[in-house]
């Protein structure tokens, strides 16, 4: 996308920023390395977020340099407002999806000074028993350096289709391995130790979770759960949709912009980048 601009926040985090309006943070999911996005990965970034960016100035985050397995999210989440409370003058609204979804509520949790309005997309208060499963699976083979077997773990959380698999097999091999797997390793086993039930109260940023009835990961139910213990929180639901299906498109975009309307933001001020 024209018009982006890289940034590098406040604890070596890589950022991207692109579009105009007020600004918006998006927290960026499970990458195999600290740095932007590239070629592909890059293109379905931009197609995930253009809908946002057409009304707000979006800063996609990626995750921070020198992670280690045996990190919470909470620890994780404290490096990260470190970075916002650096670039922000005011709360920014912040959007999180698949793993940092957990991110950006342990982030409303802890610095709830940092976090205007929230969005939480294909997440919840912690992982679904199958997509914990599959997780753990991924993560041990990544540890052991088998890509193929790891690319595989995870294909029931994106097709059903033995086909499927079998294509990704093929692929695996020529895919080339984590550029971070310490920083890696370490969100899958922050992702795997989440569980946020019991502090959901603590949560005072209106906020909004998005769904699938077919989310492998996170099933409806546990975002269901997750926005009844949030004081002011709204869950909706997307029939039919994967876990990898919930953000991005116009259906998307409008139910944001609707919630952020219905929850007026408070004054802010983005220091200048």
């Amino acid at each position: 996308m024209s018009g982006q601009q890289q940034l590098t926040m406040a604890g070596g985090i890589a950022c991207l920023v692109a579009g105009t309006g007020k600004p918006m943070v998006f927290l960026r999911p499970l990458a195999p390395g600290v740095g932007n996005p590239r070629r592909i990965a890059l293109q379905v970034e931009g197609a995930q977020l253009s809908a946002l960016r057409a009304r707000h100035r979006v800063f996609a985050l990626g995750h921070p340099d020198g992670l280690r397995p045996g990190m919470s999210m909470a620890e994780i989440a404290d490096r990260y407002a470190v970075a916002l409370a650096a670039q922000f003058a005011e709360p920014v609204d912040i959007v999180g999806f698949s793993t940092s979804g957990g991110l950006a509520l342990e982030l409303a949790i802890r610095h709830p000074e940092l976090v205007d309005r929230l969005v939480v997309v294909a997440s919840a208060c912690r992982l679904g028993e199958r997509g914990r499963q599959a997780q753990r699976h991924y993560a041990q083979a990544l540890a052991r350096g088998d890509m193929a077997d790891a690319n595989l773990a995870m294909v029931p959380g994106f097709s059903q289709s033995a086909q499927v698999a079998r294509v990704v097999a093929a692929g695996s091999r020529l895919a080339p391995k984590p550029t971070d797997l310490p920083g890696l390793l370490a969100l899958l086993s922050a992702e795997d130790e989440l569980d946020v039930e019991s502090q959901l109260g603590r949560i005072v940023a209106p906020t909004m979770l998005v769904s699938g009835t077919r989310d492998f990961f996170y099933p409806p139910e546990l975002a269901r759960l997750t926005a009844s213990g949030i004081p002011a929180a709204t869950h909706l639901s997307y029939a039919g949709k994967q876990h990898h299906q919930v953000l991005g498109g116009r259906r998307f975009a409008r139910d944001v912009e609707t919630f952020l309307s219905a929850h007026p933001a408070r004054a802010r001020m983005a220091q200048a980048v």
